[in-house]
């Protein structure tokens, strides 16, 4: 919503497609509402949606030389002493309390280590991406499967990213709004211990997207060659 308000105040031509949106994502917000209080309710937090995101966050964090934020389980994180230690104290815990815990652990090691956190998050987007790499993993040929066509499509949506905001008047305001969205989806998925299911849900956007790139931009003329002179 921040997103679609500062369009419609700085970019006038984007208030009637901005308003169709903004009631769309308020209906959508609205069918979400019961699970929304249900939550605020527990935890007296607004848009709680779940408690999983702080152990992802722990994750993330974590400083071990051959660590590179992926999600691990509880028995693969005891595996490191200090780990185990705070795992073996929020045990008793309720799943409220458990959230809280391992946030704020994961807030103070990326204080303490912002350049590990750094140098986990750009991991990170490898594996929502491409599936690469992972923690102590042995990487298989498998490993191509992923690589090899998400790379095609990442060069394109960059190229056709860089097409949207170099042609930015001629895009229609729906797909700049849809844009900034699925932009700010996967920048906060990379946030968090992410995997390339994560990227794959917003694949059919980008088609669509690239798809309207390829018409309304880009345009493939075949020219029939020059008659030889000597014919």
């Amino acid at each position: 919503m921040i997103f679609f308000s500062f369009f419609l105040i700085l970019f006038p031509r984007f208030r009637t497609s901005g308003k169709k949106l903004a009631l769309t994502f308020m209906l959508s917000l609205l069918f979400c509402s019961p699970w929304l209080l249900y939550t605020y309710r527990i935890t007296n937090e607004w848009f709680f949606w779940a408690s999983s995101g702080s152990m992802s966050l722990f994750t993330m964090s974590l400083t071990g030389p051959n660590e590179l934020g992926d999600w691990r389980d509880l028995s693969e994180l005891k595996a490191v002493p200090k780990n185990q230690r705070l795992i073996d104290s929020i045990q008793s815990l309720n799943n409220w309390e458990k959230y809280l815990a391992y946030k704020n652990e994961a807030i103070k090691n990326i204080r303490k280590h912002p350049k590990k956190y750094a140098q986990n998050w750009i991991a990170n987007v490898g594996r929502m991406v491409f599936s690469y790499p992972f923690s102590f993993g042995n990487q298989t040929i498998k490993t191509y499967w992923t690589i090899i066509p998400n790379m095609f499509i990442v060069v394109f949506v960059v190229i056709s990213i860089g097409l949207c905001f170099l042609n930015f008047k001629n895009f229609h305001p729906c797909y700049f709004y849809l844009l900034i969205f699925m932009l700010t989806y996967l920048a906060g998925s990379s946030l968090l211990s992410a995997y390339r299911r994560m990227f794959y849900i917003s694949v059919p956007f980008w088609y669509v997207f690239l798809s309207y790139v390829l018409n309304r931009i880009v345009s493939i003329q075949w020219r029939r060659p020059e008659a030889n002179a000597a014919d």
